[in-house]
């Protein structure tokens, strides 16, 4: 978690919001899944709150132990076609999730945009999940 943090605060312009992430994203991924979109949404909501939910934990600076919050938010915003569960920080958002049901090759479509390359590992994390293989959190 305390890695996450510092990677996105690493980033120069970290996205304000989830559309700007989405546009500005060059790691994206999507998935098809034959289950409704409700139930997909609710797999990735619940997962993303688990592994994405406040975190309190201690970083080492200068040889001491100094205590952290990692006030992660997972946000679920209504679209047009669909749900978007983004996770964000203090600092910005890291990842999003466009659960939508407008493909025609499938039920439901999950597209995953990241401000970087690190949130992939989220990517793999959540289709396990929508797929009930019980992953570790990233």
């Amino acid at each position: 978690m305390v890695i996450a943090v510092m990677l996105i605060n690493a980033c120069g312009t970290v996205p304000k919001n989830s559309t700007q992430l989405v546009e500005a994203s060059t790691t994206k991924q999507t998935f098809c899944y034959s289950m409704p979109p409700g139930e997909v949404g609710g797999k990735i909501e619940q997962f993303l709150s688990k592994c994405y939910g406040p975190v309190e934990t201690v970083i080492p600076i200068g040889g001491a132990l100094v205590p952290m919050k990692a006030d992660f938010q997972v946000i679920n915003e209504k679209l047009p076609n669909g749900n978007r569960y983004s996770v964000r920080n203090f600092v910005g958002f890291g990842l999003s999730t466009n659960v939508v049901n407008d493909s025609k090759t499938c039920e439901t479509e999950v597209k995953m945009y990241a401000i970087s390359g690190f949130w992939r590992k989220a990517f793999i994390a959540v289709d396990q999940e929508v797929n009930g293989l019980n992953p570790k959190c990233p």
